[in-house]
C-alpha cells in the first residue's frame, strides 16, 4: 500500500467520523474533508474531485446510522472507495512525473555534441507482463530525423530503422504499453551511441550496455496486502475514536 494512501485515507475517514459525530450533516463532512485535500500539494483537481466525491458517498450512507457509537466501526469497514481514490490519485501522479522526466532527459540527449536517438530497454527479472516483450529491445527517438538532421548518418539510421522495424520510445512509453510510465513498473532506457547500433547486433549491445538483468523488489505479496489492509481498518477505527471520544 503506498504511504499516500494510508495516510490519506486515514485523514478523510477521521474527517468523516468527526462530521457525522459533530454535526450530521453532509456540508460539515465534506468542509472537512476539503480542508485536508486542499492542503495536500501535489493533488490535481481531478484527483481531489475523486477523491472528495468517494468520501461524501461514505457519509452519506453515515447518515443513515441509528446510534453514534457505530461510527468508528462504519468509517473502518466502508473505507474501500476512499482508499481506492487516493491509489487512483497517486498513480495519475506518478505517470506525470515519470512523463516530464523522460521527455526533459530526451531533449538533453538530443543536444549532446553526439546527439543520441537510440535507446536500450532495460532487463530485470519479474516483468510486468505487457512490458516482457520489450525488454532488451532497442528504440528509437520519434524525433530522430531532425536530431540527425545534416549528421552523414542519417541515412545509414534510416535504413537501419526501416529495415528492421525499430519502434519509437513515445510508441513504447505511450497507450497501451506505458513502459517507464506505469506505476511500479521498474524499467529504464539506456542511452545508446549511434555508432554502436550502426555497427553491433542488437545481442552485442545488450552485453555491452547491460550484461546482466537488474534485481527488482516487487511489489508486495497478497499476504502482505492483506496484512496492511487489515492494519488499516485498525487505524481508522483508532483514529475516529480519538477523534470523536466514543
Amino acid at each position: 500500500m503506498y504511504k499516500s494512501t494510508e495516510k490519506g485515507t486515514r485523514k478523510v475517514m477521521s474527517a468523516i467520523g468527526y462530521g457525522l459525530f459533530r454535526y450530521g450533516t453532509l456540508t460539515a463532512c465534506r468542509d472537512r474533508v476539503g480542508e485536508i485535500l486542499s492542503a495536500v500539494p501535489w493533488l490535481d483537481g481531478r484527483s481531489r474531485a475523486d477523491i472528495l466525491n468517494e468520501a461524501m458517498a461514505v457519509a452519506r450512507a453515515g447518515l443513515l446510522l441509528r446510534r453514534k457509537a457505530e461510527i468508528p466501526s462504519f468509517c473502518s469497514r466502508y473505507l474501500d472507495g476512499v482508499m481506492k481514490a487516493w491509489n487512483r490519485a497517486y498513480r495519475r501522479l506518478w505517470v506525470r512525473t515519470r512523463d516530464v522526466g523522460l521527455k526533459s532527459a530526451m531533449k538533453l540527449q538530443r543536444g549532446r555534441e553526439d546527439p543520441v536517438v537510440f535507446y536500450l530497454v532495460s532487463s530485470h527479472q519479474d516483468p510486468q507482463p505487457a512490458h516482457a516483450p520489450l525488454q532488451g529491445k532497442v528504440l528509437v527517438d520519434y524525433y530522430w530525423r531532425s536530431t540527425l538532421e545534416g549528421d552523414i548518418r542519417l541515412g545509414s539510421v534510416a535504413k537501419y530503422v526501416r529495415n528492421r522495424k525499430i519502434r519509437t520510445v513515445q510508441w513504447a512509453t505511450g497507450a497501451p504499453h506505458y513502459l517507464c510510465s506505469r506505476p511500479n513498473c521498474r524499467h529504464y532506457l539506456i542511452p545508446l551511441k549511434t555508432n554502436d547500433v550502426l555497427s553491433f547486433s542488437v545481442r552485442e549491445i545488450r552485453e555491452k550496455y547491460q550484461p546482466k538483468r537488474t534485481g527488482v523488489h516487487r511489489p508486495l505479496t497478497d499476504a502482505q496486502r492483506a496484512a496492511a489492509y487489515a492494519k488499516l481498518k485498525r487505524d481508522v477505527y483508532s483514529d475516529v475514536q480519538k477523534k470523536t471520544g466514543l
